[in-house]
């Protein structure tokens, strides 16, 4: 049997066995409730999205910009800027004399000047001025980060931000692109990596068929078995290359790693589930394109708002994925199961050619009429 063959029909039991065990563990209510659950979630996630982006992002006029362009006019003398948000209870923001506990950023035109140690600040006396903000001022269920940057870009201008807290430096000199570059930017780092994974998972799923039933023939004839685990692991270490630079590509496109590893670990996960329960044919039809729509959407508000709120957006993103997933599965995939349309003569329905062929092998064949 081939590689391809064998794949395919491995993947349809594991779409029949997760179907069998969704069934017996959740029944159509519960489904159901999961489904709507997903995607109340993620229209109030869009929400929140859409609000906190308007206040702090679209036009950030807040307490920490306004005291931001008072401590700007002393820059000539103090090349530093130090915004605490402190846990008093108001939301105003004022410069200080003195220095105020709470969590701290640095924000300097140089990056040299930025990086500095509290140490090395000391040991050659650079000035610094403080501006002390309330707890209000900044709501603590808010990506504080993004809310900062932002007020920094509209009341200081372009510079470099340092959080204290998690050590992060933002380049503040990098400015939104127009729509077309956004749009060049999402496609061309969502295609790269779709392509990648999609072609890293296949291979190594058939290279691991191809492995098994090598390693049942070489132990049925007695045989030693070392040199083909050999040849296995070195074959598969040729993908850990592909994996290292997967890495290293998003994480210079996106400047944060905990992001870039969370969207390439959400992309195998859009590629696995396609690849094992995507069979009935509305799902063949639709879903790939409306996972691919939500992906892409997210990147283009990555790359269009560097400083927006990420996580949320994110978050967002991985609900309407799994809203889309559940509605899927729930209303066509178990559905073909039942009424038998997918199997594993036909384990993906791809459309009226396949039927075409398979009503051709069904029915018998025609008499001819003869006058």
């Amino acid at each position: 049997m081939p590689v391809a063959s064998s794949l395919e029909t491995v993947l349809f039991r594991q779409h029949v066995r997760m179907g069998r065990g969704v069934q017996q563990r959740a029944g159509p209510r519960l489904r159901l409730i999961i489904e709507l659950a997903c995607g109340a979630a993620a229209l109030l996630s869009t929400v929140s999205l859409a609000a906190l982006h308007a206040r702090y992002v679209a036009a950030p006029e807040q307490p920490v910009a306004r005291a931001l362009r008072d401590a700007v006019a002393q820059m000539r003398y103090a090349p530093t800027i130090r915004i605490v948000l402190t846990s008093e209870d108001h939301a105003r923001c004022a410069v200080a004399t003195d220095a105020a506990p709470g969590v701290a950023f640095w924000f300097a035109r140089d990056r040299g000047v930025a990086l500095l140690t509290e140490d090395a600040r000391k040991q050659l006396r650079v000035n610094i001025v403080n501006v002390k903000c309330g707890g209000k001022a900044v709501p603590r269920f808010v990506e504080s980060e993004s809310v900062v940057a932002n007020a920094v870009l509209t009341g200081a201008g372009r510079g470099w931000l340092k959080a204290e807290r998690s050590g992060e430096l933002y380049d503040l000199s990098v400015s939104s692109s127009n729509s077309w570059a956004v749009a060049g930017r999402a496609a061309f780092v969502l295609f790269a990596t779709s392509t990648l994974v999609h072609y890293t998972l296949r291979e190594t799923q058939a290279r691991m068929l191809r492995f098994t039933a090598e390693l049942r023939e070489t132990i049925s004839s007695r045989r030693s078995y070392a040199r083909l685990v050999t040849r296995h692991l070195l074959d598969s270490a040729a993908f850990a290359p592909i994996m290292v630079g997967m890495l290293a590509f998003l994480f210079e496109f996106f400047a944060d790693q905990i992001l870039g590893l969370t969207i390439l670990t959400l992309v195998w996960g859009v590629e696995l589930f396609v690849a094992v329960s995507v069979r009935a044919r509305a799902s063949v039809l639709f879903l790939p394109q409306i996972l691919m729509a939500y992906l892409a959407a997210l990147h283009c508000y990555l790359f269009k708002w560097p400083f927006g709120f990420r996580y949320v957006a994110l978050g967002a993103c991985i609900l309407y994925i799994l809203h889309a997933c559940c509605f899927f599965f729930n209303r066509h995939e178990l559905k073909a199961l039942r009424e038998g349309s997918v199997s594993a003569a036909l384990p993906r329905d791809t459309g009226p050619a396949c039927d075409a062929v398979s009503t051709s092998r069904r029915s018998p064949p025609r008499r001819q009429h003869t006058d």
